[in-house]
């Protein structure tokens, strides 16, 4: 459908199955549009992302964000309206000079048992949260929205059994971890943050390693995150890397989300690409 809205001349797409913002970003001819508007949450932008990333770097058009999701992370993260209106309006309104580079991170897992190469706005988380979500199920999220989330990850904390991976840090063996995510961005859950010092426009990826073994020591890291306590204990650290490996042990399955999506395993390696994407951020 074709619309004069603003002065601007918009091209929606409404997607109807998974993958299908993906699929369309992918296939837009190049230099046909100034920007591609992902509206929606943030698995609505994860695909929109993987689509353009598809292309050839001279052939991605910007991209713009409107939040409609059961948590819209990015939102968080770049300071963006939360209002669906205010938002649309406030792209209406931008122009080149609010354009901005922001890293993404390239990551390669297995799925269905076959080795795929995705890029992450946000994070992948490795273990706890991977389950959480692959427990929620699109059908769920539909109909129970940020509950299903909260549900899901109670039962998944009743149920917890930890397993160990190996972690690489850019090439170095860096230990044992019972639970991982690979940050590019400080926002984990609306505001929350288990990396509160990652930034997407620094080119590091922050790494939140938890070594503990118990539920009930992974659900004092969660206490201290709503809380804004220090993260930091003896069961808990982050650190800074381009690179990271993530292998598990002994023959356990290891799930993995990626920008709240899932349905992805162990092993695994994540890889910064700096600036790698041009994206409209509007003037506050």
């Amino acid at each position: 459908m074709l619309i004069l809205s603003e002065q601007h001349l918009v091209h929606t797409h409404v997607t109807t199955a998974p993958r299908d913002a993906e699929e369309d970003a992918a296939r837009l001819p190049a230099g046909a549009y100034d920007l591609v508007v992902g509206a929606g949450g943030d698995g609505t932008l994860h695909e929109v992302v993987n689509g353009l990333m598809a292309k050839p770097p001279a052939a991605r058009p910007p991209i713009g964000y409107i939040p409609l999701g059961t948590s819209s992370v990015f939102a968080w993260e770049m300071g963006l309206p939360r209002d669906p209106e205010v938002a649309t309006r406030a792209l209406a309104r931008s122009n080149v000079s609010s354009l901005t580079l922001i890293d993404l991170a390239r990551i390669r897992l297995r799925r269905n048992g076959r080795e795929e190469e995705r890029y992450a706005v946000l994070m992948a988380g490795v273990g706890f949260d991977g389950a959480a979500v692959r427990a929620v199920g699109p059908r769920l999220k539909a109909v129970g929205g940020k509950l299903a989330y909260i549900l899901s990850g109670l039962m998944t904390w009743l149920r917890l059994r930890t397993s160990p991976m190996r972690v690489e840090l850019d090439g170095v063996p860096h230990g044992l971890a019972t639970y991982a995510i690979a940050a590019n961005a400080r926002a984990y859950g609306g505001n929350l943050s288990l990396t509160p010092d990652a930034n997407i426009r620094d080119g590091w990826l922050d790494v939140g390693l938890f070594h503990g073994r118990s539920r009930w020591a992974f659900a004092t890291l969660i206490l201290n995150t709503l809380v804004g306590r220090p993260l930091a204990t003896r069961q808990y650290s982050t650190v800074r890397a381009r690179r990271v490996g993530l292998f598990p042990q002994d023959g356990v399955t290891v799930p993995v989300q990626l920008d709240g999506e899932g349905g992805w395993e162990l092993p695994g390696e994540v890889e910064m690409v700096a600036g790698a994407l041009r994206v409209l951020i509007p003037p506050p």
